[in-house]
């Protein structure tokens, strides 16, 4: 299959690994070349602080790259081999359509709020506790075991106002095997108003001047 990218070889690129659990890890690495179907590339293999980073084969990735005066794009590929060769490098496969996008970093605060679950037709689901929180989503734990890749709602509050959002489960796991009934889950929120998302992240700046005055960051 033919895909439209807007990169050429020698362009730096980053590509973004999901982890278990936390914000997504970002490597480096560069586009070394193109294949006749346009849907396969080679690329370095990738480097964090200098120093290599071998990713599995099979693994999803996705990648990112900009353009002077078109902006940033970015599509997921799956890792199809790697070499050692003249150079370390990787053979991935795109497997979805480019799309421009915009990249936003925020900052996880590690912090307990009471969080209420709904599902899809607003019925409760449980309840649970942050366990960190950011503009771009939040991990929780709780008692109830919620499916990966399936959206709900999440009811919040931060400083006496109840907001809510949709949420999409990234990942999940059990943390404590004696407490075979709790989870740890990672949500992005999917579906967030603006003053709500702004009210998240003054909340987090706020809680940061609190702690640097006690001196804890």
């Amino acid at each position: 299959m033919h895909f439209e990218n807007h990169f050429k070889i020698g362009d730096k690129i980053e590509i973004e690994l999901e982890q278990q659990f936390g914000d997504p890890r970002v490597l480096k690495s560069q586009l070394l070349e193109v294949s006749d179907c346009k849907s396969m590339y080679y690329i370095s293999l990738p480097t964090e602080k200098g120093r290599l980073i071998p990713i599995s084969e099979g693994k999803k990735i996705t990648l990112y790259y900009s353009v002077h005066s078109k902006g940033t794009f970015s599509f997921q590929a799956v890792v199809e081999e790697r070499k050692k060769n003249p150079i370390p490098h990787m053979k991935v496969r795109q497997i979805d359509k480019t799309i421009k996008t915009q990249r936003r970093n925020y900052y996880r605060l590690n912090v307990l709020l009471p969080v209420e679950v709904y599902d899809m037709e607003r019925n409760p689901v449980a309840n649970g506790n942050t366990l960190d929180i950011s503009g771009g989503g939040i991990r929780l734990f709780i008692s109830k075991r919620l499916e990966e890749r399936e959206e709900y709602y999440f009811a919040i509050t931060l400083d006496g106002k109840r907001f809510l959002s949709k949420g999409m489960v990234l990942r999940r796991s059990i943390p404590n095997y004696e407490l075979p009934d709790e989870y740890e889950a990672a949500i992005k929120f999917t579906m967030i108003t603006e003053e709500d998302r702004n009210m998240i992240i003054k909340y987090i700046f706020k809680q940061q001047r609190i702690l640097r005055q006690k001196g804890l960051i």
